[in-house]
């Protein structure tokens, strides 16, 4: 009797000590994936404005461009908006596509569009809008752990790279591309970080 009612003291302590600690758990949980969803929201929000705020200065696309676009396969999926910066960029969450600017059309040559363009159209088909949105969330909601944030800075890292092989192997010379990322150099632009762009700032 004696080790049983010792055995039920030591339980019941260990009890009340735990409960508090799985209280607090549950709660830093709720709040971890309450910060996830909501990144999730406004990143989605914001890429939706960005592209809606683009859409009233969508114009026809240059007969320049029309080849390339034909060339690759890219049927509807490029819009051309009128800016005066040179950047270039895939958006849209469940049907990515590519926006590119009047003047980049305007400053590039056809085979530098093109190594744009296939950049771009990599971030297309491997859906990396959707994987930086997962992909930020994600590192939200374990923000306790550095190494999900060092994890999503080289998600993107690694986007960007094969974005630019898939243009390479492509064009089967690397010439192209570098020449259009020198000229975007020369009047860099800030892009928003949920958006896979080969005028990406941190990656250029």
């Amino acid at each position: 009797e004696t080790f049983y009612f010792c055995q039920k003291i030591v339980s019941g302590d260990i009890y009340s000590s735990l409960h508090p600690f799985s209280n607090t758990l549950i709660l830093s949980a709720v709040i971890a994936f309450s910060l996830g969803i909501l990144s999730f929201l406004v990143q989605f929000y914001k890429t939706q404005k960005l592209v809606q705020k683009m859409s009233k200065n969508f114009v026809d696309t240059p007969a320049k461009l029309k080849n390339i676009v034909i060339s690759l396969s890219l049927g509807e999926k490029v819009d051309v908006v009128n800016d005066k910066s040179l950047f270039s960029f895939c958006a849209g969450i469940f049907f990515p596509r590519i926006i590119i600017t009047t003047s980049l059309v305007e400053n590039l040559s056809e085979k530098e569009l093109e190594a744009v363009l296939l950049h771009e159209k990599a971030h297309l088909k491997a859906r990396d809008p959707l994987k930086i949105l997962l992909g930020k969330t994600i590192s939200t909601i374990f923000f306790f752990l550095p190494i999900f944030k060092e994890l999503y800075k080289n998600m993107n890292a690694t986007n960007e790279i094969l974005a630019d092989r898939f243009a390479m192997q492509h064009q089967k010379d690397n010439s192209y591309l570098k020449r259009a990322l020198r000229k975007i150099l020369i009047a860099p632009q800030v892009m928003p970080a949920i958006l896979p762009s080969i005028s990406h700032p941190d990656y250029l």
